[in-house]
């Protein structure tokens, strides 16, 4: 008590001084001492045999404490080698961050949640991003033990190190997971859901969620483990951070937040980053037999894939303007227009007229030369799957990197496979493939993109003269030769 008033009055009094009164009863004061027959004169003649008082030296500051403020100059700054950030998971999870995965219930943030985990736990690409292998420390602290059980079971785990609790968080739950991370080092911990491990009040509160959140942050950037929080979006539509249900500090506390969300036949997630670089709107697929999650490709490459299907279909046998596209076919007006130009620098669409006023450009389905009957149309639309877009990209780079390797079997079977459960088609709509060899007339016959055999009993028809394919009756992967040379007696 007394040093605390000395430290007030450093630097208000003249010289402070403190005096230990001899003979003063248990918490007595000057007035007792004065009692006890002790006089003035007495008191002044003590005081000036006492040391004038010095503050004490302040004590280093530990900075891993908080105690007190640690400045830097912007010299020494400036000077400092840049920090380089470790990432778990590449570009996206930074070695001892926070993250936030938040979506409506039902979407598969859970699911999505442990399929990192397990790519984490063997050092395995995830959507497309490398990893880095390390142990994972996962809170399951909603879901049935025994449906976890079977989700990793039939992704194919064995003996990967992920440690799992399972039920209600306890009372210091902060503690118990410190001592996790201690005991397992964790390059990743998964928190599902955070609100039944935080459990505060009002998730709104600002203040509240702050205070909630920082311990984690704390424990985070000192063991430099990952903290993966899985949480909830709001109602409505919101778009980025504001889909976070609560409050805003949820979204400013966390180094990365990914947001999943539903839309139409699939899911989509997409990260928005402190650091690292932002993850695009990526349809994810889902493999109905393994419970894995994929990359199906961005939503723009598989709106604009989808879109083409349907832009080929409404056209048919006839031709169409730019406008009467728009009003015929279903989508977002900047996927249809995107697979229009994209159908016809790829050759799948003819195009007709000036573009100018009063001759609009006319679009149709390019059709195989001679052919006279529907069987022998070829081409589009093609039935591919939603949550196939990787194969069907593959699919379509019709050249492939073995030149002994037909590109049916670089781009993976056509079987079905599904995006969450539901499935859509795609077209093909890139260049096709050169034959491994040319002959020098006639109609040669190579492998065909899908590999089988045609109404015509070959695999695919190619031109003698430039190589490439002409069509394909069952993939509609190909196109009309472009040499304008005589092809087993047909001008190509």
């Amino acid at each position: 008590m007394a040093s605390s008033l000395a430290q007030c009055l450093t630097g208000v009094a003249n010289s402070v001084r403190l005096l230990d009164l001899p003979g003063l009863p248990e918490k007595g004061d000057i007035s007792d001492w004065l009692d006890q027959g002790h006089t003035a004169e007495e008191l002044v003649s003590l005081a000036r045999q006492v040391p004038e008082w010095e503050p004490p030296e302040a004590p280093p500051v530990d900075s891993t404490q908080g105690q007190g403020f640690r400045f830097t100059s912007l010299t020494d700054l400036l000077a400092e080698p840049p920090e380089a950030i470790d990432y778990i998971w590449d570009k996206t999870l930074p070695a001892g961050g926070v993250s936030i995965m938040a979506a409506k219930p039902k979407v598969g943030k859970s699911t999505t949640a442990r399929c990192l985990a397990l790519a984490i736990a063997k050092g395995e690409d995830f959507l497309g991003r490398g990893t880095s292998k390390g142990p994972i420390v996962y809170l399951a602290l909603e879901e049935k033990r025994s449906e976890v059980q079977a989700h990793f079971d039939r992704m194919g785990a064995t003996s990967e190190e992920i440690y799992l609790h399972f039920g209600s968080s306890p009372d210091d739950a902060l503690q118990q997971l410190e001592t996790a991370i201690t005991r397992y080092q964790p390059a990743l911990v998964i928190i599902d859901p955070l609100m039944r491990f935080i459990r505060v009040r009002d998730s709104n509160d600002y203040a509240e969620m702050t205070r909630a959140l920082e311990p984690l942050m704390t424990m985070a950037r000192l063991s430099g483990a990952h903290i993966l929080c899985v949480h909830n979006a709001g109602k409505g539509d919101r778009e980025g951070g504001d889909s976070i249900l609560g409050s805003t500090a949820l979204f400013g506390s966390v180094d990365t937040a990914l947001i999943m969300r539903k839309k139409g036949a699939g899911r989509t997630l997409e990260s928005i980053q402190r650091y690292g670089e932002d993850l695009p709107e990526t349809v994810i697929g889902l493999d109905m037999e393994t419970s894995m999650v994929s990359d199906a490709g961005t939503l723009a490459e598989v709106e604009t894939a989808a879109a083409a299907t349907r832009l080929t279909s409404a056209i048919g046998d006839g031709a169409m303007t730019q406008d009467e596209i728009r009003a015929s076919v279903e989508g977002t007006t900047k996927y249809v227009i995107a697979a229009l130009h994209q159908l016809h620098r790829n050759g799948v669409l003819e195009r007709n007229g000036t573009g100018k006023r009063g001759d609009a450009f006319a679009y149709s389905n390019v059709k195989i030369p001679g052919a006279d009957n529907d069987d022998e149309k070829g081409g589009f639309p093609v039935r591919a799957i939603y949550g196939e877009l990787a194969n069907w990209k593959n699919q379509n780079n019709f050249v492939p990197d073995d030149p002994d390797q037909g590109a049916g079997e670089k781009g993976g079977s056509l079987e079905e496979s599904t995006v969450f459960g539901e499935q859509v088609e795609l077209p093909r709509l890139e260049k096709p493939l050169k034959p491994e060899t040319e002959e020098p007339e006639g109609l040669a016959v190579s492998p065909c993109v899908c590999n089988i055999v045609n109404s015509r009993g070959i695999q695919g028809g190619a031109c003698g003269s430039c190589g490439q394919l002409l069509w394909c009756q069952e993939c509609g992967g190909c196109r009309p030769c472009r040499s304008a040379k005589l092809n087993a007696g047909r001008n190509s």
